[in-house]
């Protein structure tokens, strides 16, 4: 699933935008517990806005189970087993908490500003080493589909909006690369692998949801 519409509406530019949490923010159940929505569109409590993508956000979805066979061979059921889900966000801003996040590094450093003539501005530093975990986050990642596509749209300014939440993310362990270049942003792509949360009870409902906004007025 890919994500790549462009977006029209103040706060939102961009293809997607995402947004994250530490895991003790509530777990949200709507897109208005991310994000207003209407204009600002600012992040709710608890949640920081990510900026915007770069390019397509891509999202995967992979089944592992086992199949029984009769002894003639023949398959009569396939019985899964795991779930495997995760989101693959590039961002074009990236800030020293996003590259806290991608090398699951201990908390920001701050250097202070040196004194006069020192030639030492204010700073901040990202510890780069051996992890010692993975730490969990609520993710979420918001899009705008064509106003053509519904009349659901926020005083006939926007089309519908729509965001994959996960509820347990961890940054994956794949490689990860960041692209700096003299005449365009600093960007990275961010992959979060999607865990179970075991406060939810329902094992179909542990990884998160995808929201549609289907309502045509935002009360």
């Amino acid at each position: 699933m890919g994500f790549s519409p462009a977006s029209a509406i103040a706060g939102l530019v961009g293809p997607a935008h995402f947004f994250y949490a530490p895991s003790t923010v509530a777990r949200p159940a709507k897109l208005d517990d991310v994000i207003g929505l209407s204009t600002p569109y600012a992040p709710k409590t608890g949640w920081l806005g990510g900026g915007q993508t770069t390019d397509t956000t891509d999202y995967s979805r992979e089944f592992d189970g086992e199949e029984l066979e009769t002894q003639q061979g023949g398959i009569v059921m396939r019985k899964l087993t795991q779930a495997n889900r995760s989101v693959t966000v590039p961002l074009a801003n990236v800030t020293p908490e996003l590259t806290r996040i991608a090398e699951a590094a201990p908390p920001l450093e701050t250097i202070a500003v040196g004194a006069a003539a020192s030639g030492t501005p204010a700073q901040t530093g990202v510890h780069l080493g051996l992890p010692v975990s993975l730490p969990r986050y609520r993710v979420a990642v918001i899009a705008e589909q064509p106003a053509e596509l519904t009349s659901s749209r926020e005083a006939a300014t926007r089309g519908p909006l729509v965001g994959i939440l996960g509820y347990s993310a961890t940054i994956a362990m794949d490689d990860s690369d960041t692209e700096i270049g003299s005449d365009e942003f600093a960007s990275r792509e961010f992959t979060f692998d999607f865990y179970a949360d075991l406060s939810v009870t329902d094992s179909e409902k542990q990884h998160g949801k995808v929201v549609f906004e289907s309502g045509l007025v935002i009360p």
